[in-house]
């Protein structure tokens, strides 16, 4: 990865973390998001550009910190009001080391189309100025391979908390078009950090992503919040996921490692404590967990940020399309079902994207000659997305349906959104053929 200064820009020739969108025409939400992103000295052929750098001024922290910021590749085009309102925020702890991986993630889970497994984000990386001191919550005069002169100056954590709740998201909030949705993601210390967070300050993050956390720190205290957190049902409402890896000798096993007590199974021991506490206490609190048996601390951020974002969002993807076609099969009911679950879990009303209808909706209309499945995806999508495109659908359907009276109204209406010339042409057509 390259990183212009002058331009402010983050490049990357790393393209198989990058999906080009499969849609063109109406399938399109093509529009720039912001033309602050386009790198207009880098030739397309040769770059593809993933986010710019960014610098805030924190009163807080006393210094300036960058920022490294992704956006969606597409607002909505003429027609489409998909996205209108805004984007959930992901924030990124130790930028240079997973941005790259976490941005290219994302943007593959949430190509806009109908098996989409996660929405569009926004992605705000923070590097690090004095890790230590922003991550630990506690300050601490002993910790194993950390030199005591280092260790005075642990405990900021609070105060880093104060930057991001005080400064960070107003100044991104007033910038881009968010939504009131947040999710931290941290390895490591980054992880306890994100424990932190989550158990401390509930109201600032919708959910967390703890990779492999550094839950050991201060005599394992954040495991004891965590304890008191959940039986006071402070985390209603909140979403968690744990990720761990395998830090200990391949013949020890799980059994064993609890009874281990040397220094250098301490992190596990401690991951696993903070398991046992969540499992134990039964609390509103959505959560889980994986261990990753194949990784170890530093490869397991990558399949960690998947796996706790296909949790975070097992319920965003929509219906297979060998269930779409079941008559039997309640498309509607089963769609509200899991977008109700996913928006309770989240404390956000998360709705289907209108791509994501519209694909099943064109399939059924025009090669599939099957209004009737189409018609409660419709009724969907005009729901939640009235516009050009969902009252075409829906006066297409009328019109298959024989009642062209129904397919002027709705027609009209779609031009009244605006426009098309398709839409203008086929209004003539049903008029002239009444």
């Amino acid at each position: 990865m390259t990183i212009a200064r002058r331009q402010h820009t983050v490049t990357t020739a790393l393209t198989h973390f990058l999906f080009l969108s499969i849609f063109c025409g109406l399938f399109s939400c093509g529009d720039k998001y912001n033309s602050k992103l386009e790198d207009k000295s880098v030739s397309a052929t040769t770059s593809i550009t993933i986010g710019i750098i960014d610098t805030i001024s924190s009163a807080v922290l006393g210094e300036k910190r960058a920022l490294w910021i992704s956006v969606p590749d597409s607002m909505p085009g003429p027609g489409w009001s998909c996205n209108k309102k805004g984007f959930p925020v992901l924030y990124l702890l130790d930028a240079p080391s997973n941005f790259q991986s976490v941005v290219g993630i994302l943007r593959a889970m949430s190509r806009d189309e109908w098996n989409s497994m996660a929405p569009q984000m926004i992605v705000v990386g923070i590097p690090n100025t004095n890790r230590l001191r922003d991550l630990s919550p506690t300050r601490v005069v002993a910790a194993p391979g950390m030199n005591s002169e280092a260790l005075k100056q642990s405990g900021g954590g609070e105060n880093f908390s104060k930057f991001l709740e005080t400064e960070l998201f107003p100044y991104i909030e007033q910038r881009y078009k968010t939504v009131p949705c947040r999710i931290l993601v941290g390895h490591s210390m980054g992880g306890l950090f994100s424990m932190y967070e989550l158990v401390n300050h509930p109201e600032l993050f919708n959910a967390v992503i703890s990779i492999d956390p550094a839950v050991y720190w201060d005599k394992e205290k954040i495991i004891e919040q965590t304890a008191n957190a959940i039986e006071a049902d402070k985390l209603k409402g909140r979403s968690l996921f744990v990720a761990m890896a395998h830090n200990w000798q391949s013949e020890m096993d799980s059994a064993q490692l609890r009874r281990d007590t040397s220094e250098h199974t301490m992190a596990s021991r401690a991951v696993q404590r903070l398991i046992d506490v969540l499992e134990k206490n039964k609390s509103s609190l959505h959560w889980s967990y994986k261990y990753y048996d194949n990784e170890n601390h530093a490869s397991v951020p990558h399949p960690a940020t998947y796996d706790g974002l296909r949790f975070l969002f097992r319920e965003y993807m929509m219906p297979g399309y060998n269930d779409l076609v079941r008559k039997e099969f309640d498309v509607k009911g089963e769609i509200e079902r899991n977008y109700q679950t996913l928006s309770q879990n989240l404390s956000f009303s998360f709705a289907p994207s209108e791509a994501s209808l519209y694909l099943p909706i064109f399939s059924f209309l025009n090669n599939e000659n099957n209004p009737d499945r189409a018609l409660p995806l419709i009724e969907m999508m005009l729901k939640y997305y009235p516009d050009l495109y969902s009252n075409w659908a829906m006066g297409q359907y009328y019109e298959m349906k024989g009642d062209k009276k129904a397919a002027i109204k709705y027609v009209s209406e779609a031009i009244r959104y605006f426009p098309a010339d398709f839409a203008e042409q086929k209004l003539k057509d049903l008029k002239s053929s009444k």
